[in-house]
């Protein structure tokens, strides 16, 4: 949801003083407090108790999973992070390894089996231009435009956002379908507790620049995710 300034949400809520109070971790992190929380740092500390403060240089808004990219703040390097291949339904995309995992456990608790696929998960520099030139070619710029974005500028290249897909005979790389209903709804109602937001929501386009992807979650982790989507 835009703010007052119709700012991005993920740009507004890096600076949302609610991400930085004590949060409760969702019981899926709260096994990964050594990946969460810097080595050293009570593994209490989002649970109601002491939290330390924490000074972070500028730079640190371009890294981890509350980084933000799109047309107007394109990536300054590749992503850093290990990628690894998340399978499912006999369709293979890489994926943050963190982001995969959890994903992973997400699928497996609603029962999806092989009914949603990943279509489309991390993507190199040299990828997002070869779909970005071929969208041109075959789809023209206005569709462009509205549904690939600008090679440096996409979310993909971070390794944090995937575009998932219902099972079916035929899926579109670009658009596959993932309605709200049946598993892809159970999958939308259980996102945010495994740190996965809607990206692109209904009528947003204007804040996002991006129409609306039904399709494309991104990883935000928690509490994060369930902030955003509050």
């Amino acid at each position: 949801v835009p703010d007052a300034g119709g700012r991005d949400i993920l740009q507004r809520d890096q600076h949302d003083s609610r991400l930085y109070r004590p949060q409760p971790v969702s019981r899926h992190d709260a096994r990964r407090r050594d990946a969460l929380w810097r080595a050293g740092q009570p593994s209490d500390r989002t649970g109601g108790g002491t939290m330390s403060m924490l000074h972070i240089a500028p730079e640190a808004i371009w890294h981890g999973p509350l980084m933000l990219v799109n047309a107007r703040h394109p990536m300054r390097e590749p992503a850093e992070e290990r990628m690894v291949a998340l399978e499912s339904g006999g369709f293979s995309v890489p994926l943050n390894a963190r982001a995969a995992a959890l994903l992973k456990e997400l699928l497996t608790e609603i029962g999806a089996g092989n009914g949603i696929v990943p279509v489309s998960g991390f993507r190199s520099r040299a990828e997002q231009e070869r779909i970005y030139r071929e969208s041109l070619r075959d789809n023209g710029p206005a569709f462009t435009r509205r549904f690939v974005a600008l090679p440096g500028c996409s979310e993909h290249e971070t390794g944090l956002a995937i575009d998932l897909g219902e099972r079916r005979a035929s899926i579109d790389f670009i658009r596959p379908a993932f309605p709200d209903t049946g598993l892809c709804g159970a999958f939308r109602r259980r996102a945010a507790q495994y740190g996965f937001i809607l990206r692109y929501p209904m009528d947003k386009q204007d804040v996002t620049g991006i129409d609306h992807e039904p399709w494309h979650f991104r990883y935000v982790g928690a509490p994060h995710a369930e902030i955003l989507e509050r």
